[in-house]
């Protein structure tokens, strides 16, 4: 196998990060997406359920455990969320290229 220039390689390993990075945020924006809509039923149903049930210790009892449980996941949630907006903006606002950066400039002198 012939090794090309490190420039080549360095641009080929830049691609594969790239791509990478497209599957990161591509995940990012599903996950965060996608347990909304479990999460609102979750929490619905646990309002049901007080709501249904109101003296019932055992239904308040599993009420908070499935309260507190969501609180979490919502948390996490936030997190995943801010997360990849953070990663977007970061990647908008600082365009460059690598390939440029490490690669030796010569005195114009």
């Amino acid at each position: 196998m012939t090794a090309g220039s490190p420039q080549q390689a360095l641009s080929d390993e830049l691609g594969l990060l790239h791509g990478v990075d497209t599957l990161l945020g591509s995940f990012l924006r599903a996950v965060s997406h996608d347990l909304k809509s479990p999460l609102l039923t979750l929490s619905l149903s646990a309002e049901l359920l007080g709501d249904v049930f109101p003296d019932d210790e055992r239904g308040r009892v599993a009420r908070e455990a499935l309260t507190h449980g969501l609180r979490d996941m919502e948390r996490m949630l936030d997190a995943v969320t801010d997360v990849s907006r953070a990663r977007r903006r970061v990647l908008q606002e600082q365009p460059s290229r690598l390939v440029d950066a490490l690669t030796p400039r010569q005195n114009s002198e």
